[in-house]
């Protein structure tokens, strides 16, 4: 049970991250769909955070087609998770 919660954390951390690179561009739904090569009501289900649907090695291969590097700490002992930080975006175009 308390993994679950560590991982629902984790992959909403991830979802913001995507999202607010997603709004940084100005990019619509489609174009991210387009990018990603996903279908457009996935890129829904992303940005309104269904971390139900998603996988962290899913979300992290977003990532990087994104261009955005994150860093990952995990303190020991603690009860929040792995704390995720976007360290590096790419240039937007």
């Amino acid at each position: 049970m308390k993994n679950d919660n560590f991982m629902q954390r984790n992959k909403i951390a991830l979802m913001k991250a995507i999202t607010q690179e997603i709004d940084n561009r100005k990019l619509k739904q489609q174009e991210v769909a387009d990018l990603l090569e996903i279908k457009q009501p996935r890129v829904s289900d992303l940005i309104n955070e269904k971390y139900q649907k998603f996988s962290l090695d899913i979300l992290v291969g977003y990532m990087a087609i994104l261009g955005t590097q994150i860093e990952f700490n995990h303190e020991e002992g603690s009860k929040r998770g792995i704390k995720t930080k976007v360290i590096k975006r790419q240039q937007s175009e």
